[in-house]
């Protein structure tokens, strides 16, 4: 998907990118042991899987606004190159086009709140934002 390369690199919580990633491997880990017959460990990374989403969604997703927003678990670290990585405190703001992007591409937002998630998701890509660089990103119309 092309999210190391997101030009709000530094607003993400990396924590969150890779929780999202883990969610589509366990996914593919149901899907294959299904397919080989291996019924059980298809229940188990299914159940696996699922855990990791209600995580995401409990940790990451503001279900009041829809917003993605830190998880509060581990600590942050400088970056060599700038910013800093790790996970983001909580309740700060992550509300990065990444950020929603791959919790919609994986299918793990809720339900419940997964219309405030699209529109917050929108709302991104149609605002004047500002890169890591600094510069200016206009909006898409």
């Amino acid at each position: 998907m092309g999210d190391w390369l997101g030009f709000e690199v530094n607003k993400n919580d990396n924590s969150l990118l890779f929780d999202c990633y883990l969610v589509h491997e366990l996914d593919i880990m149901a899907q294959a042991a299904k397919a080989l017959g291996h019924a059980n460990d298809a229940q188990r990374y299914a159940q696996m899987r699922d855990k990791r989403i209600q995580f995401i969604n409990h940790h990451y997703i503001n279900r009041a606004t829809g917003r993605t927003e830190g998880s509060g678990l581990g600590e942050e670290k400088p970056n060599p190159f700038g910013g800093m990585d790790g996970p983001k405190r909580k309740g700060v703001a992550i509300d990065a086009q990444t950020s929603y992007a791959l919790p919609l591409v994986f299918h793990i937002v809720s339900p419940d709140v997964r219309h405030r998630f699209v529109d917050a998701f929108l709302q991104t890509v149609r605002r004047e934002s500002m890169g890591d660089d600094g510069k200016t990103i206009q909006a898409m119309h």
